[in-house]
């Protein structure tokens, strides 16, 4: 990498590490629009990596909600069992903490956290990535453009 990329990638795992510390999930843009007046290429470095690491925070926690919902447990047991990410800027959802001692009484099930995304949403994802890989389950629409 570059020095012009490295330096926006260190800022942007800062900038959204410290998102909860303070409460502004929309921080990143305050910030972009302070390094656009000083550098546009620092600025564009930047926000290449604020929109990678979101995409990349979007696409696991769909991967965790999607696992949760076929083994019956939550979202967060799930993360706990992927194991640590050595390069993560955020930690998305905690884990559990393993207690050292006996295993105690089994505590009430959680509540599995509601999706944002609608079924008809999630369904047309699997669909689009499926496409991606070669496996389309929907054929395409005809082209009349093209003949087909």
């Amino acid at each position: 990498m570059s020095l012009i990329e490295d330096l926006g990638e260190r800022l942007a795992r800062d900038v959204l590490a410290s998102r909860e510390e303070l409460g502004d999930d929309y921080f990143h843009e305050k910030v972009s629009k302070v390094l656009g007046a000083a550098s546009p290429t620092m600025q564009e470095a930047f926000m290449t990596a604020i929109k990678m690491y979101l995409a990349e925070e979007r696409g696991r926690l769909f991967l965790y909600e999607t696992l949760a919902a076929v083994r019956g447990v939550t979202a967060k047991e799930v993360a706990a069992t992927m194991g640590p990410r050595n390069d993560a800027p955020v930690v998305m959802m905690a884990a559990p903490a393993v207690a050292a001692a006996a295993p105690a009484a089994k505590p009430a099930p959680e509540a599995k956290p509601k999706s944002n995304v609608s079924a008809a949403a999630k369904a047309r994802m699997i669909s689009e990535a499926m496409a991606a890989f070669g496996d389309d389950p929907v054929p395409p629409k005809p082209n009349p453009h093209l003949g087909t």
